[in-house]
């Protein structure tokens, strides 16, 4: 007796089925996605679905005003490579294995080859999270992103990738570090002074200022060079060309910021400084009105305002129109 196609057919969709896992969904975070500070992502490709992944170390520092409590909520890790998700693990609430001092909690989801472990202090909590037996592309991506939901509120972090062979290491985009001091001679430290890197090639900037014994520190940078610049009022502005910054490096620059020169002085001022001359330039009360006008409308703009203040400072009236 030949068998119908349906009696083919049926077992082999079946079979079919049975061997293929849907893929990993992302994560609805309505109320944004907090900075998950992630230091590091390990992934070993190796064949026939035994890819393992660590993600050690990574910080949640919660905010002011939000609740976290892993220790009963459900949690949900997520990775993503080039925008697709990966990875997906959910942990039920209330799962969690707490030592007796409430600062450990080890999640053991029924997954196998899978660990989760968080350690907390205060408003800090570090995850440990190693994943082994997954299904990964050959393919080495770009850029990882790891996502952690805790309750309704969602940390996350990307890191961008480089391949050495069957291992593929992820670190922070921004991993470059620049700190130093601003002084104003040996063992003289100036408080608020603006320091500022100029990334030309991304048109991006970034400043900081320095504190009450002159230290600076940036934020984390990309790896790179940039334009390097100090400023105070009082004191000239000092330039710096090129600061190269390298990655996962911390760079050390210390700088002396010189007196500045009458004539610059003068083009720092604030607009009140030079309300009191222009009204005695011009004593009529018509034409003071007017003047003042243009000189406060002059030196808040930020065109032509320099030229405007060397004129008033050497002397030279303003044209009249």
């Amino acid at each position: 007796m030949t068998p119908s196609p349906r009696a083919v057919v049926l077992p082999i969709l079946l079979a079919i089925l049975a061997a293929w896992s849907p893929p990993a969904s992302a994560i609805l975070c309505p109320d944004g996605e907090v900075t998950l500070t992630s230091p590091l992502v390990r992934i070993q490709l190796r064949p026939g679905g035994r890819s393992g992944l660590a993600g050690p170390k990574s910080t949640i520092i919660v905010p002011d005003g939000l609740a976290v409590d892993p220790a009963h909520e459900p949690i949900v890790y997520l990775l993503e490579a080039d925008g697709v998700p990966l990875h997906r693990v959910d942990l039920a609430g209330g799962t969690a294995e707490v030592n007796a001092a409430g600062t450990r909690m080890r999640l053991r989801p029924r997954l196998t080859h899978t660990d989760v472990g968080i350690r907390i202090s205060d408003a800090v909590f570090r995850i440990d999270a190693r994943f082994a037996q997954l299904d990964l592309p050959a393919a080495p991506p770009a850029r990882v992103k790891q996502l952690v939901k805790i309750g309704d509120d969602c940390f996350s972090a990307v890191l961008a990738c480089a391949a050495r062979g069957t291992t593929v290491v992820c670190r922070p985009e921004r991993n470059a570090l620049l700190r130093g001091t601003v002084l104003a001679g040996k063992h003289q430290p100036l408080a608020g002074a603006m320091v500022t890197v100029f990334d030309d090639a991304r048109l991006e900037s970034v400043s900081v200022f320095s504190q009450q014994d002159g230290r600076f520190v940036f934020p984390p940078l990309r790896p790179g060079s940039y334009r390097f610049r100090a400023r105070l009022v009082g004191r000239a502005d000092l330039f710096r060309n090129p600061v190269t910054l390298r990655a996962a490096r911390a760079e050390q620059l210390d700088v002396t910021l010189e007196p500045a020169s009458p004539e610059a002085m003068a083009l720092n001022l604030p607009s009140t400084h030079f309300f009191a001359p222009l009204l005695a330039r011009w004593p009529s009360p018509t034409i003071r009105g007017a003047s003042r006008f243009r000189a406060a409308t002059a030196i808040r703009s930020g065109a032509g305002a320099s030229g405007a203040r060397r004129r008033w400072t050497s002397g030279t009236p303003c044209s009249r129109r």
